[in-house]
């Protein structure tokens, strides 16, 4: 596939690299209105490079597009690359809205094209492995999960920084996904509450704490900081059966009824997912967009996004929120 790389700040440069170690895939054009963005790639590797996307469609080859822009263009660049033929891999979060959502979903529909969410952390070793001692059984059924996610991460001089709920679209959008992806259940209903912890340099936004029941009756507790003092994520996932725990290093699990936990062995996968950030996952993610049949595709996104979008009016209205009813208003036809 020929590639046209959209966006080149801190993950859009990813993606040239993760493109460029690949045999599979060629980058063929650069997109960023900065002009000392293109330029520090392209002395390199000579690629040309365009400081809009309608000039690089019309003068490129690609038959891809990979868009890494800031948030609020990811819809309307996304669109505009579906529209003209392309398929793309949007960088998460697929869409700042569920409206915008709606709106790639219904361009993928329309033009035939795959439409991918960069959702890699479903393809890590921790996810993939507590996936499938989920779906074994190994805790019986499950009754209640507990996600902690906590970043020192400063947003000064960073695009999220000008963006309302900068941890939900940064980060929750990931664990959600993950526990979409470790649960086989989509969202029922949420309550959420969004601050700013003392400290933070983010406006408003960088913790969430949420309370959500899954389709399937699970309860979750979410809780995540941008402003934390330190990095640590953790899983606990409980069942009649037992308990499995994760730092996201290792996986522990302790049977019911036993007092100590043991280590696990993680599920095996592809080498080029396993490779430390920022290439981890994306292996999966760029043969889905190859092969036009991606796990991640905007259709099942949407569903993610919706769990976002439900945080945001939780806080906003303060009041629970039904995941479904908020999907049903934005329907793809």
């Amino acid at each position: 596939m020929k590639i046209l790389h959209v966006g080149l700040g801190v993950r859009g440069m990813h993606w040239v690299d993760i493109v460029g170690s690949s045999g599979d895939f060629e980058s063929v054009a650069l997109v960023d209105p900065d002009p000392k963005a293109c330029s520090g790639i392209a002395t390199g590797s000579h690629l040309p490079h365009f400081d809009n996307l309608i000039e690089a469609l019309g003068a490129s080859d690609a038959n891809a597009a990979i868009i890494a822009a800031p948030i609020r263009h990811h819809a309307g660049l996304a669109a505009q690359c579906l529209d003209a033929g392309l398929a793309v891999l949007i960088e998460k979060p697929l869409a700042g809205s569920l409206g915008d959502a709606a709106k790639v979903a219904r361009a993928a529909k329309n033009s035939g094209r795959c439409a991918v969410a960069g959702q890699n952390q479903r393809f890590c070793k921790t996810e993939r492995s507590l996936r499938e001692m989920v779906r074994e059984g190994l805790v019986g059924e499950v009754d209640n999960v507990r996600c902690a996610a906590r970043r020192a991460r400063p947003g000064t001089g960073t695009d999220l920084h000008e963006i309302e709920y900068p941890q939900l679209l940064e980060d929750a959008v990931h664990h959600f996904d993950s526990l979409r992806c470790i649960l086989g259940s989509d969202a029922g209903r949420v309550v959420a509450n969004a601050y700013n912890p003392p400290g933070s340099d983010y406006p408003q936004g960088a913790a969430t704490h949420a309370l959500i029941e899954m389709a399937n009756g699970v309860h979750v507790q979410y809780a995540g900081s941008l402003a934390a003092n330190d990095d640590s994520y953790t899983w606990w996932i409980e069942g009649d059966g037992g308990v499995l725990w994760s730092d996201r290093k290792r996986i522990l699990w302790r049977k019911r009824g036993r007092r100590l936990f043991r280590p696990m062995r993680m599920t095996s996968i592809p080498p080029a997912d396993a490779a430390a950030y920022p290439f981890e996952g994306t292996a999966s993610l760029m043969r889905g967009l190859a092969s036009g049949s991606a796990e991640t595709n905007v259709a099942d996104n949407i569903r993610t996004i919706a769990m976002i979008e439900a945080c945001i009016l939780s806080d906003r209205e303060q009041r629970e929120i039904e995941v479904g009813s908020l999907l049903a208003g934005h329907a793809i036809e």
